[in-house]
């Protein structure tokens, strides 16, 4: 995958991205995280599990991408040039 797409529609490639705007991804994503049994301020019920299983799958689909996005950190940390800090 290693793409990602922005607000305005452009996909781009992780790798091209700058290391603060991985990092202010990473804090998006974090917040679009969800309680699956805290819905709307109310307590899931557990006749609800479709959609306790939907949102554990949005969750799980988030985390993926911050987890590319802290790989793509650590390469720049192991790779000699600093160039993607602009």
């Amino acid at each position: 995958m290693n793409t990602w797409t922005q607000a305005n529609g452009e996909t781009i490639k992780i790798k091209d991205m700058s290391t603060r705007h991985i990092n202010n991804c990473i804090d998006m994503l974090k917040r679009n995280i969800q309680d699956p049994f805290d819905v709307g301020g109310n307590s899931l019920q557990f006749e609800n599990s479709f959609v306790y299983y939907q949102i554990e799958k949005q969750n799980e689909e988030i985390q993926s991408k911050i987890d590319e996005f802290k790989q793509e950190l650590k390469n720049r940390l192991s790779s000699p040039k600093h160039e993607y800090d602009l």
